[in-house]
């Protein structure tokens, strides 16, 4: 959320788990499983709409990554969940880029 709202906040966050990671490198393969769990984007993939396939509209933008606040709220607006996106794709753009403490390529080198 920090991201979100102030997007030049990534790269300072991408230095300082940079400096984690290199500390504790399991934590690296984790954080990229969460930040994909929670942003479809880092992860190519799209969900067409079919109405076959989903029993309502609300079905299928939970599928998409959209948010609820609670079992019978409604679906976060597609301006929130852009928002919200948006953090997430340039954190991790500026995780890709930041520089592991020591030297190197970026983080995700491999």
């Amino acid at each position: 959320s920090q991201v979100t709202k102030l997007p030049g906040f990534a790269f300072p966050l991408a230095e300082v788990v940079a400096g984690v990671c290199s500390s504790v490198p399991l934590l690296l393969p984790v954080l990229m499983a969460s930040l994909m769990e929670a942003c479809h984007l880092a992860v190519p993939r799209y969900y067409c709409f079919n109405k076959g396939l989903y029993k309502s509209e609300e079905e299928y933008f939970l599928k998409m990554g959209y948010r609820t606040s609670g079992p019978d709220a409604a679906v976060e607006t597609t301006d929130d969940f852009v928002l919200r996106m948006h953090g997430y794709v340039t954190f991790h753009a500026a995780l890709l880029q930041v520089a592991p403490p020591g030297g190197g390529r970026g983080m995700l080198e491999g």
